[in-house]
């Protein structure tokens, strides 16, 4: 998986029936690779992006757009910060979300998150 990068999601973007990915430790999966997954890929229920440094703002904002979005793991995104964290108060399908070990998270943008969607788990171990 660490050979696969944005230029790979293109072609995942063409399995329009995906319900479940998991893209844990792609490390070169990024913001532009998660734009062409949500543009698409609209029965995704479950994406697993851990480990990808290359994902932040843009693609939490590509994927809150996601209507059937329900579990998302972005632990050890190190670039996921608050402003990232802030585009998932608009993914109203998302119920779980982790957030452990993405250093640039704050405890405030969490309480944040969850003030905005209180039915929302999110999972936040070790935020700033």
């Amino acid at each position: 998986c660490q050979l696969l990068g944005d230029s790979a999601m293109e072609g995942l973007a063409a399995v329009s029936g995906l319900v479940g990915l998991h893209l844990g430790g792609c490390v070169e999966v990024g913001d532009a690779g998660l734009e062409q997954l949500s543009a698409s890929l609209t029965r995704l229920e479950q994406l697993t992006l851990r480990s990808s440094p290359h994902v932040g703002s843009r693609g939490l904002a590509a994927l809150a757009c996601l209507p059937r979005l329900k579990t998302l793991s972005l632990s050890y995104c190190w670039n996921v910060d608050d402003a990232a964290v802030q585009h998932l108060a608009a993914a109203r399908s998302l119920t779980c979300v982790d957030v452990q070990h993405c250093w640039k998270v704050t405890q405030r943008a969490v309480s944040a998150l969850k003030v905005a969607r209180p039915v929302m788990e999110v999972r936040a171990l070790r935020v700033q």
